[in-house]
C-alpha cells in the first residue's frame, strides 16, 4: 500500500490558513495511521473482510436495528442485509425481535463475535504501538493531547455521531483526561 509522507511535500503555500495547514497534515496522515492499524487487524483479521470488521465495530456497543447500522455506516440495506448473513452464519451476530416493537429486529454481538473483535482490534493497536514505540517521551505526551484535541473537536463538530464510534471499556493503563 502507497502511504504519503506526512513531512511537507511542498504543496503548501505560505497563504495557506492554519485550518488548511491542519486538515492537509491530517489528511496526509490518517491514511498512514489506519494502514498501520489495518494491516495489524488484517494480520490477526480470523478471515473477516474489512467491511464485517467495520460492521462488528459500528454495533458492538449497543443492540442496533440494521436501519440504524446502514445509516451509521453509510451502506445500502441490501449490502447490510449480505453482510449481516456472513456474519450470523459464523455466530458473530444474532438477530432478535426488539422487546418494544416486535416488528423490528435488534442485532446484538454474541460473546463470539466480541471476542473475536477484541482480537483483532488488539493486534492492530500493537501494530500501531511498535510504530509509535520509536517516539520520545515527550512526543508521545505531544501526540496524545493532539489526538484528545482533534477528537474534542469532531465530537463538537458532528455532534450527531456522539456515541456511534467504536467505544470499549476503560482498562487499566487508559489515561483518565
Amino acid at each position: 500500500m502507497f502511504y504519503m509522507d506526512p513531512g511537507n511535500s511542498g504543496s503548501e503555500s505560505s497563504s495557506e490558513s492554519q485550518v488548511e495547514r491542519v486538515a492537509r497534515r491530517t489528511a496526509r496522515t490518517v491514511p498512514w495511521i489506519m494502514g498501520t492499524l489495518a494491516a495489524g487487524m488484517r494480520e490477526q483479521g480470523e478471515g473477516l473482510h474489512p467491511s464485517q470488521l467495520k460492521l462488528l465495530m459500528s454495533m458492538h456497543h449497543a443492540p442496533v436495528s440494521p436501519t440504524e447500522l446502514a445509516e451509521r455506516m453509510e451502506v445500502s440495506m441490501p449490502t447490510i442485509s449480505k453482510t449481516l448473513d456472513v456474519l450470523e452464519r459464523r455466530g458473530l451476530v444474532e438477530r432478535a425481535a426488539d422487546e418494544a416493537d416486535r416488528r423490528r429486529v435488534v442485532l446484538t454481538m454474541t460473546q463470539d463475535g466480541r471476542s473475536t473483535l477484541s482480537r483483532v482490534l488488539s493486534r492492530g493497536i500493537e501494530q500501531l504501538s511498535e510504530s509509535l514505540s520509536s517516539a520520545t517521551p515527550e512526543e508521545l505526551e505531544r501526540i496524545e493531547q493532539g489526538m484528545k484535541s482533534l477528537s474534542d473537536v469532531f465530537t463538537r463538530a458532528h455532534p450527531e455521531h456522539k456515541g456511534r464510534h467504536c467505544k470499549r471499556p476503560a482498562q487499566e493503563g487508559d489515561a483518565t483526561t
